[in-house]
């Protein structure tokens, strides 16, 4: 599976807002593969907690392609996606989407497939 997060660049709070995409690959007359997004859901992302003495800042990845998980955070299912320090977790605004996506995300890790996240920027 193959998703792309778009970011937004004006944040919301401590909040960064963004949409969620699934990306499918057709064929062209030029033998190459043509991407084509499909949206899932309108996203918020809640970064890492950076503590300095100027105070807490939060630390979102870069943009490049990461893998991709699942993650139970006070009750809610969040996606997950970052490296080390820098971690993310997207939270899905829409309800109905929300549970079909994270309904197919979960069979796709569950037979052992790989998930990535393309992370952009507008």
């Amino acid at each position: 599976m193959y998703l792309k997060y778009i970011r937004h660049k004006r944040p919301y709070g401590q909040l960064q807002r963004g949409t969620l995409y699934r990306v499918h690959f057709l064929p062209n007359a030029k033998g190459l593969y043509q991407p084509i997004l499909l949206p899932i859901s309108d996203v918020y992302e809640t970064g890492s907690v950076l503590l300095s003495s100027a105070g807490a800042t939060a630390l979102l990845p870069a943009p490049l392609i990461y893998p991709a998980g699942m993650r139970c955070v006070e009750g809610r299912m969040r996606l997950s996606l970052g490296t080390s320090v820098c971690r993310s977790m997207l939270y899905l605004i829409d309800a109905h989407a929300r549970d079909e996506f994270f309904t197919e995300l979960y069979a796709t890790l569950h037979e052992g497939h790989d998930v990535r996240i393309e992370v952009a920027e507008t």
